[in-house]
């Protein structure tokens, strides 16, 4: 019979002393005043204390056959590690932040059903009165400023239709984990190709979490098969850090990062304790906070139902001003609130948990579309469990892509994967074995984030005809009469204070007016990389095209070095590669249109001939006559100029004034003796950014406008 020989602790409930001052107990009643002591410590918070055979200086070797430990016993018996006061504090500490008052989600929903039925009533009126001036001089090409601003307001009538939806979590009261029995975790870092030392201030950052060390362990999942990785692996190892590396070998199937964790999945069932309890995921250049693992843990031990939670992600190397919104706050701040309100919370790619038995149900990640997190949260939720969002404490820090081609390459493989993913599911509307167990509420839902992935594409008709239509001079909204006029005017008034009351009560949830600053005009830019990735994705390879192929966005670099203090090429050479390289011509296009005919209708509004009225048949005061002349054409709010164009600039905005983001080790904190690396408190503040918490005027000025064209 063979022998295990480890370190074993109080928590073994067996094990040898080789401690004078404390001999091992003889007796069942010796062992249980042990266990009442060491439970007293740990219960008011003490560090464990001299006399607790959990203590450092109390373990001890023991001997045990290997057919008498059961799977627990091994994984504790393979970590070899003590725990210290810093890990008991995490696994009580209460990082939850305050829900958001019910009477808030309320508001929420009211509101956004407010807006939702005034812009469809909107439309409608604006589809009656458009068919009704197609008969005159202009013909049916009235209709093509119809479409351009229909198909630019579908996606944030879809985001109000969702929110319409959207009531208060419940969250149930997370409890203390128990030391002695806390859940055993495999924490995943999967890999393939990235920087060296990004890679490895996460696998040792990992390897400090604030978790007793006998219920984890970290399991670096390399698909590029590093020598230096492994070595570094190997050396933590001889330290006594619980580490394990694998390095699969790769079939002809390409399934890239799902692929990389499936297979790690079935690796760690071959460690000594076979596989844990749950499985946790971090990007390779995602540094955890210590507490990360115990805060999120919790909220899994806590309800049963729970298949997975997924924490916040958060950026320490934001460039000044953010011109890319790499920051994501309005995926973390704003629209994972919301998702989690409505039953649809996602797993988000890093610094999530999932409970082995729901990874297993659905048999692991999907690896036929390249949203895979996306992808299994529907699984997920197709298979009954339930996803939680945990918002509160900063418990990750990444990096975001470091130039404008890794940007884009990043946004457009997250939105084919998103279409891939709603066409594998059937856009959740029609029956699918995958998600049959999925509940009505968040089905809807995603039925709508379907849609969405969808009209995500659909955008380059906006791209191309916004310009077309300003540069010709053509009017967004048109009538007969002046009915007409106060009914179109009047329902776009009311929307707009709609939108005023429904952004105030977003703003209780985001923190701050940043993240509800994502609109549609000002990702206009990101417009024509959508419909090229899509168009290329279903080209073949011989016609130039690509399959969207998953690429870390850790090993994309800049040509020009444009966020390098260094390395920076010069103005010319980064306008050049720009122009061939990211297509940013295409925005130049559209500004130039847009502008040309902004200034030609301008021009036709103040010639001395004047303006006769809306229309021949219209009669208004010439100052009335003259507003609707140019909201109607310039600043329909729905398809205005100014934020379009101002969208439209971004690239070349970067372009021109690219920000200058210091070298990585200079935002970093490193602990000279650990070697472990956390973000400085100045790198993280551009990401704590969201703007002030007060309503623009904007909106309301907008109102006021359109009444007093109606009056």
């Amino acid at each position: 019979m063979g022998t295990t020989c480890a370190f074993l602790t109080m928590q073994d409930q067996s094990y040898v002393s080789d401690s004078a001052r404390f001999p091992a107990p003889t007796s069942f009643a010796s062992t249980l005043l042990l266990q009442l002591h060491h439970h007293i410590c740990l219960l008011h918070g003490l560090s464990l204390c001299s006399i607790c055979p959990c203590a450092p200086n109390n373990r001890s070797f023991v001997e045990m056959p290997d057919q008498e430990m059961d799977t627990f016993e091994r994984r504790k018996l393979s970590a070899g590690a003590m725990d210290n006061d810093s890990t008991l504090a995490a696994l009580r500490a209460d990082l939850t932040p305050a829900p958001v008052p019910k009477h808030v989600w309320q508001f929420i929903r009211y509101t956004a059903l407010l807006q939702l039925i005034v812009s469809t009533l909107y439309i409608v009126v604006r589809i009656c009165t458009t068919g009704l001036t197609a008969s005159g001089a202009n013909g049916y090409s009235d209709f093509i400023p119809l479409f351009v601003e229909i198909f630019n307001i579908v996606p944030d009538w879809i985001a109000l239709f969702i929110r319409s939806l959207a009531k208060a979590p419940d969250i149930k009261q997370v409890k203390p984990l128990d030391f002695v029995n806390a859940p055993t975790v495999d924490v995943f870092i999967p890999c393939c190709g990235e920087d060296f030392e990004v890679v490895i201030d996460t696998i040792k950052a990992a390897c400090a979490l604030h978790y007793p060390r006998h219920a984890f362990r970290v399991v670096v999942l390399d698909d590029a098969g590093s020598g230096d990785i492994a070595h570094a692996v190997d050396e933590l190892q001889k330290a006594g850090k619980n580490v394990f590396y694998s390095a699969r070998v790769k079939g002809q199937v390409k399934d890239f990062k799902a692929g990389n964790l499936n297979c790690g999945a079935k690796f760690v069932a071959t460690l000594p304790g076979g596989a844990g309890e749950f499985i946790a995921g971090l990007d390779a250049d995602m540094i955890p906070e210590p507490e990360w693992l115990a805060f999120v843990v919790r909220h899994l031990f806590s309800d049963t139902e729970l298949g997975l939670v997924n924490a916040r992600q958060n950026f320490y190397d934001v460039p000044e001003g953010d011109p890319l919104r790499q920051d994501l706050s309005e995926v973390y701040c704003f629209v994972e609130k919301v998702n989690y309100a409505t039953g649809t919370a996602n797993c988000t790619g890093s610094g999530w948990v999932v409970r082995r038995k729901a990874f297993e149900d659905v048999n692991g990640f999907p690896t036929d579309t390249l949203s895979e997190d996306n992808c299994f949260s529907s699984l997920l939720r197709g298979a009954g469990w339930k996803i939680a969002y945990a918002d509160g404490k900063e418990l990750q820090w990444g990096s975001v892509p470091r130039s404008l081609s890794a940007h884009v390459k990043q946004r457009t493989r997250w939105a084919i994967g998103s279409l891939q993913t709603a066409m594998k599911l059937r856009f959740r509307l029609f029956p699918c074995k995958d998600i049959e167990k999925m509940e009505m509420g968040p089905r809807i839902v995603e039925a709508l984030m379907s849609a969405l992935a969808v009209t995500l594409q659909l955008r380059i008709i906006v791209f191309i005809g916004m310009p077309f239509v300003i540069f010709t001079g053509m009017p967004f909204v048109s009538a007969t009469n002046m009915l007409q006029v106060r009914m179109v005017f009047g329902l776009m008034a009311f929307s707009k204070l709609a939108g005023v009351a429904h952004q105030w009560a977003l703003l209780q949830i985001a923190g701050g007016l940043r993240p509800l600053t994502g609109d549609s005009n000002s990702n206009a830019w990101m417009d024509p990389y959508f419909a090229l990735s899509l168009a290329q994705s279903c080209l073949p390879a011989r016609l130039k095209g690509d399959s969207g192929e998953f690429v870390a966005s850790g090993r994309l670099h800049s040509e020009v070095g444009e966020r390098s203090r260094y390395h920076r090429a010069s103005l010319h050479q980064r306008l050049v590669a720009f122009v061939e390289h990211d297509q940013i011509w295409m925005h130049a296009a559209v500004i130039l249109f847009c502008t040309v005919g902004a200034v030609n209708t301008a021009m036709r509004a103040f010639a001395p001939e004047g303006l006769t009225g809306y229309s021949p048949a219209i009669a208004l005061p010439k100052w009335q006559a003259l507003l609707i002349f140019l909201i109607s054409r310039l600043a329909w709010p729905t398809t205005s100029f100014a934020p379009y164009v101002r969208g439209c600039m971004v690239p070349w905005v970067y372009a021109i004034c690219s920000p200058i983001v210091p070298p990585r080790e200079e935002l970093l904190s490193r602990d000279p003796k650990t070697g472990i690396a956390h973000p400085l408190d100045s790198a993280k503040a551009a990401n704590r950014n969201l703007g002030e918490k007060q309503l623009p005027l904007k909106d309301i000025f907008d109102a006021i406008l359109l009444v007093s064209c109606c009056i």
